[in-house]
């Protein structure tokens, strides 16, 4: 099924899509919602957008692609499939051991440790990899929060930015900003 990343029916229909559509969308956020009614939701787009995306990237040359939030979940599953298709895989992660670990799992061309909630380090992470990868033919703005530190009580970030707000809409607002020059080089 689609939610697997099977070859079932959904799947196809989204190979088929993919075949119909010119492909204008290269930067995907994964949005995540503090809502539980709205989680379920969520996940069930997200996960469509992320096997939409290893649908356009199976029936293309390898190509470079940056997954955040890539440790674990739909991030590092996106991340895996990219790696088996070929492709080089940048994954980013906040923990410096969980990122090494899944990049020598899922065999990653690279990994970058930062934290999204602060937009200093997405400020250096946009910079590293802009500076090493100038043609970047994916970004996927996964990483997400549901609840800052799931107690439901507001959290604040050390730069005064809500939590929730920092990570799912500011940083990759901001990461795709920093890197749009090098998807656009990839002609994306």
């Amino acid at each position: 099924d689609a939610d697997s990343g099977g070859g079932g029916g959904a799947y196809q229909d989204i190979v088929r899509w993919r075949e119909r559509e010119t492909p204008r969308w290269r930067c995907l956020h994964a949005p995540w919602y503090s809502r539980s009614s709205s989680r379920a939701r969520a996940g069930e787009i997200v996960t469509r957008r992320m096997i939409a995306c290893l649908a356009m990237a199976a029936v293309q040359q390898p190509q470079t692609f940056l997954v955040t939030g890539s440790t674990d979940g739909i991030g590092k599953f996106t991340a895996s499939k990219l790696a088996q298709a070929g492709h080089a895989v940048i994954i980013h992660g906040r923990n410096a051991q969980k990122v090494a670990a899944v990049a020598k799992e899922i065999g990653a061309a690279d990994a970058f440790v930062a934290d999204l909630s602060l937009m200093s380090e997405v400020r250096r992470l946009g910079t590293e990899v802009a500076a090493k990868y100038p043609k970047l033919d994916g970004l996927l703005n996964n990483c997400g929060t549901f609840d800052g530190d799931y107690t439901g009580k507001r959290v604040v970030t050390s730069e005064g930015n809500e939590y929730s707000l920092a990570v799912n809409v500011l940083a990759p607002f901001l990461l795709t900003s920093l890197l749009l020059a090098s998807v656009r080089a990839s002609g994306a």
